[in-house]
């Protein structure tokens, strides 16, 4: 004597009405809805909200939870989490503080995102796990041209809103500007090592260096 146009028992289904908190079942909608339910679809019951919907768009597949559609499959492919109406391939939002993980399951394996172009592969960057260090990682030329070690300190590298950049400060004042502790500075190293200056002021249209070759030091 079934209840509802499909009904399925078995050992692993505790109930078979519709609209009974706790009960299991699958509902097949009325008119032009199209969705399966596998739990009263409120936020109320004890076992609720659970909705495969293919009624709230074209050609959309909806999966909800509590009531309310939380991941959608779109028409075009793009796949919506905590949005139904994605902009992008994936598109995840949430009205909190979001994160994104991405672990490995073992700690000799690397967690990267990579981005490829026509699917080759052009860069990554992620963390290593021999070292625990986060890196850019140059594909196409085998490089990494960037790295951060763990440990490195607060404002290690800032870049304000007027585009000055601080090492070791948060408030640069000039385009460059290094702060450090005492017996810390700036080194350069090369074969021939220079500073340059450039006077951008067409009276004057001046360059300087600083330059070292051994022991002496040039200014000119």
């Amino acid at each position: 004597s079934p209840d509802a146009k499909l009904q399925v028992t078995g050992a692993s289904i505790a109930g078979t009405t519709p609209g009974v908190s706790g009960d299991n079942y699958f509902s097949g909608g009325t008119g032009d809805a199209n969705y399966l339910e596998f739990s009263t679809f409120n936020t109320t019951s004890s076992n609720a909200g659970h909705r495969i919907n293919v009624s709230n768009g074209a050609g959309a597949l909806y999966l909800g939870v509590n009531a309310s559609d939380v991941l959608v499959l779109a028409a075009n492919g793009k796949v919506g989490i905590g949005n139904i109406s994605p902009d992008y391939a994936l598109d995840i939002r949430d009205d909190s503080n979001i994160q994104l993980k991405v672990s490995s399951t073992t700690t000799t394996n690397n967690a990267r995102i990579t981005y490829a172009i026509n699917n080759a592969q052009k860069w990554n960057h992620g963390v290593l796990a021999s070292n625990d260090e986060f890196t850019f990682y140059d594909v196409t030329n085998d490089a990494t041209p960037f790295k951060i070690e763990q440990g490195a300190g607060n404002n290690t590298l800032v870049v304000d809103s007027n585009s000055r950049v601080g090492i070791g400060t948060n408030n640069p004042l000039n385009t460059l500007e290094v702060s450090a502790s005492a017996n810390n500075g700036i080194k350069i190293s090369s074969t021939t090592p220079y500073l340059f200056f450039n006077d951008t002021d067409t009276a004057h249209n001046y360059d300087g260096s600083i330059s070292q070759s051994g022991v002496n030091l040039f200014v000119g």
